[in-house]
């Protein structure tokens, strides 16, 4: 369980003195039981230091091992993720800087251009979804048949991390024509994150399992990877902290997150409203 952090010191006052050139941060608020007019510049500083040890030192158990460690590793990967996108914008600048004889013609430094704008936009679109997921708006759900669905899905992470696809086996059961209505930005966020995390899981090349379903009233999205058979022995700091963040978007959007071989989001399908008019004319 990720704990919610007060990571500013409710006890410190922002008021600024300067005293032999060093700027001194006044004592803290609501405790002005110091005699400053009595101490030295060194004094007020020494006291100073020692309070904010103090206050750190307090607070020290609210950084627990695990959070760190999820820090880390959340950190880590989106710092990789825009890298990865700006490392060949990088170079294509580099190129065209240096009119390197391959660059000189127009046609090609408009091919590099546009090849530089879809990487900063790959950066651009890590950012976004990772706001997204964490500071989720209201929903905006929408009808689409399971077939448009796992089209879009599959296409935006193509265009995002093309590098995925040959891992993923994207796969419709039952009536694909079906109808269902969901937040398919969402939803796609929701996939990709689980995506990332177990690629990184893989010890080898392996299969993520895909599958859209749905019945009379619901729809299930289903996913698994081909060599993990219980979800639970996933103990990643990351992959439980997207988990939960998973289960609050679905909470959102009336759905809910099973756990057990694989992981299923599934939703109700509510009706449309052609369809409650007719049943009120019957």
């Amino acid at each position: 369980m990720i704990k919610n952090i007060d990571a500013t010191p409710n006890s410190l006052a922002v008021n600024e003195n300067s005293t032999d050139n060093v700027k001194v941060t006044s004592v803290y608020e609501n405790q002005s039981n110091i005699d400053t007019e009595h101490l030295s510049p060194e004094s007020m500083r020494d006291d100073l230091l020692g309070k904010i040890e103090s206050n750190i030192n307090d607070r020290e158990h609210v950084w627990s091992p695990e959070t760190e460690r999820l820090v880390q590793q959340i950190s880590l990967r989106y710092a990789h993720e825009i890298l990865n996108a700006l490392t060949p914008v990088y170079g294509i600048l580099q190129m065209l800087l240096t009119d390197q004889e391959g660059v000189k013609s127009l046609e090609k430094k408009q091919v590099l251009l546009q090849i530089a704008q879809e990487e900063i936009m790959k950066g651009k679109n890590h950012v976004n979804d990772f706001l997204t997921i964490n500071y989720q708006s209201t929903p905006k759900p929408q009808w689409m048949n399971l077939f448009d669905l796992k089209l879009y899905i599959k296409n935006k992470i193509h265009r995002q991390s093309p590098e995925f696809i040959p891992h993923i086996h994207f796969e419709v059961k039952g009536d694909g024509a079906k109808e269902i209505y969901v937040d398919i930005n969402q939803l796609r966020i929701i996939i990709t994150l689980i995506i990332k995390k177990w690629i990184d899981f893989a010890a080898e090349p392996s299969v993520i399992f895909v599958i859209f379903e749905t019945d009379d009233d619901s729809f299930s999205l289903h996913m698994s990877l081909s060599e993990v058979d219980n979800m639970t022995e996933m103990k990643d700091d990351e992959f439980l902290f997207y988990l939960h963040l998973i289960n609050r978007s679905l909470e959102r959007n009336d759905g809910q997150l099973l756990v057990s071989e694989g992981l299923t989001l599934q939703y109700e399908i509510p009706k449309k409203v052609d369809e409650e008019i007719a049943i009120l004319d019957t």
